[in-house]
């Protein structure tokens, strides 16, 4: 009798531990990426969005797989990260990067009490980034002028960057402009398109098939969409989460990554 109750106690024992694996386990598989370096107007932090010392805090946490930026191209053809489509809204500055020289934009400061300048795409630390993911939304419009930003320019930037860091940077492009897709994907970066909804997914695919993958309000995608999209052979990231009640509400639908804008709650969610 000692004997079997030994051994009802250790399998029980071993289906604990196996179970518990299998949920600690459940989420490796998924990337966290930085939302605009360390969170996209996170409280949580002292630094902007999209400044360098954001990016470097997120690249420098334990379980960060990369960070996605906002990039803007100025009128001599360099990389900016900025988010908004005007300067007044959130630095020392006016207008629109497209519509503006780098003299003038390497003089501008977030209106924040660090007052971190803005910097270029090629300023990032590189050395941080190996091993990492990068996410890459452009802008293809200037508000200023409600014109189109020249594709083929931010092309040969988006190459010269590329080009500087291979070795350490898988590059994924967000547009939402069918001309950019086309542009992008013709010169072997992998493309995702931001979508509002799974009818807004159908119509995409209908007319853009080649794209690599989708990124969504966690609030717009359920988990079976998820499962829809990545069956066809497609990442689906998900983002608009701080709260760790959101994050666990995205992680449980089992995305390639989800963006999120407080990373410490995400990496405690994840493991």
């Amino acid at each position: 009798m000692r004997d079997l109750a030994l051994n009802i106690v250790g399998s029980t024992l071993v289906f604990l531990v196996l179970f518990g694996c299998q949920k600690k386990d459940s989420f490796n598989d998924i990337l966290i990426i930085g939302h605009a370096g360390n969170g996209l107007e996170n409280i949580n932090t002292f630094f902007h969005d999209n400044s360098l010392k954001s990016i470097e805090l997120a690249l420098q946490t334990n379980g960060c797989d990369g960070i996605e930026l906002d990039v803007q191209i100025s009128l001599d053809g360099t990389l900016w990260l900025y988010h908004d489509p005007n300067l007044s809204s959130e630095t020392n500055g006016a207008g629109c990067i497209p519509d503006l020289n780098d003299e003038y934009l390497e003089t501008l400061h977030y209106s924040t009490l660090e007052k971190e300048r803005l910097i270029k795409l090629a300023e990032i630390p590189s050395e941080l980034m190996r091993g990492r993911t990068l996410y890459i939304d452009t802008r293809t419009i200037s508000s200023c002028t409600e014109s189109e930003i020249d594709v083929a320019s931010f092309l040969v930037a988006m190459n010269h960057f590329r080009e500087a860091n291979i070795a350490v940077l898988d590059i994924v492009i967000i547009t939402g402009s069918v001309d950019w897709l086309s542009v992008f994907k013709a010169d072997g970066f992998n493309v995702i398109v931001q979508i509002a909804s799974m009818t807004g997914y159908q119509q995409l695919i209908a007319s853009f098939p080649l794209i690599n993958g989708v990124v969504v309000a966690n609030q717009n995608i359920s988990k079976e969409d998820v499962s829809l999209i990545q069956s066809n052979g497609r990442e689906v990231v998900i983002f608009n989460m701080r709260a760790a009640s959101s994050i666990r509400k995205a992680l449980k639908k089992l995305p390639n990554a989800i963006m999120t804008d407080n990373l410490k709650n995400a990496i405690i969610e994840k493991y």
